[in-house]
């Protein structure tokens, strides 16, 4: 089991580069193809003074940002022609996170960042608009993430419709994983929750799918679950978390479970989510 079509997310944040050359790895490693996709951010508002733009400013405004473009477009086809994979480059307008986020439904994963301190304002938040509107995986990669993923992973698991299906789109992942563990926080044996065993019925559906998952439990005693889950990661050496996220629409705004949106800031390793 392979992922044969990935997507990643460029712009003008430190944290591209480690992205592009994450999703090159992946895509070499699965034979895939890679579309590397970048938003133009808007232009800022304060150029656009009443009705008479400053034709001057927004010029060299327009300047900077192919400037920037370009210098994207440069790293990522670098990146993947050093990696010798099958690629293409596509350009979005406008700021248009909807537009990429429809993009994102033909792909297998898509590999896209998180906002973090210093980065310029041009930079957007796409990773939860593509989760929930894109109807496909996303792999949140940290800005500070070097190293190799996937040889250990930690499952978040509390055996809703969305950790399910998080488990079965990180299955090309979890097959070539070495230890998959399979987190269960303060558990619920309930018919409805994790069952008489938490997280005995999914590892042995993952064992038959050749995954070797050791299923575990964790009590807060007072710690939030978020952090619980980021020191349980640290305490294993894991290089990657596997959630299922929830969220609804409100005054059209995406919204993520508290969860969700603590890991999706904190966690030091790449998290792969799925709704």
């Amino acid at each position: 089991m392979a992922y044969k079509d990935l997507l990643v997310h460029l712009d003008d944040a430190a944290s591209s580069s480690t992205r592009a050359r994450l999703a090159c790895e992946l895509a070499r490693s699965h034979d895939a193809h890679l579309v590397g996709v970048y938003v133009e951010p808007p232009l800022p508002s304060m150029l656009f003074p009443g009705d008479l733009p400053a034709a001057e400013l927004i010029e060299s405004e327009l300047e900077e940002a192919a400037r920037r473009r370009e210098a994207a477009r440069t790293m990522f086809e670098d990146a993947a022609q050093a990696a010798g994979i099958r690629h293409e480059w596509r350009h979005l307008e406008d700021g248009r996170v909807h537009a990429l986020a429809v993009c994102a439904r033909y792909s297998d994963l898509v590999i896209a960042g998180r906002r973090e301190d210093g980065d310029p304002d041009s930079v957007i938040e796409v990773a939860q608009d593509i989760a929930l509107g894109g109807g496909r995986p996303v792999l949140v990669v940290p800005r500070a993430f070097g190293g190799a993923m996937g040889r250990s992973v930690v499952i978040a698991w509390n055996g809703s419709r969305e950790a399910v299906r998080a488990v079965h789109d990180a299955m090309p992942l979890l097959t070539r994983a070495e230890h998959v563990r399979v987190l269960s926080v303060n558990p619920d044996t309930g018919e409805d929750g994790h069952g008489a065993l938490p997280g005995a019925d999914i590892c042995a559906h993952l064992s038959r799918h050749d995954v070797n998952a050791e299923g575990l439990e964790a009590q807060t005693h007072g710690e939030r679950v978020p952090e619980l889950l980021v020191e349980r990661a640290r305490e294993f050496g894991a290089d990657l978390i596997v959630m299922g996220v929830y969220g609804h629409s409100r005054l059209r705004e995406l919204m993520l479970g508290g969860v969700s949106r603590h890991l999706l800031r904190h966690t030091p390793v790449p998290l792969l989510i799925s709704h």
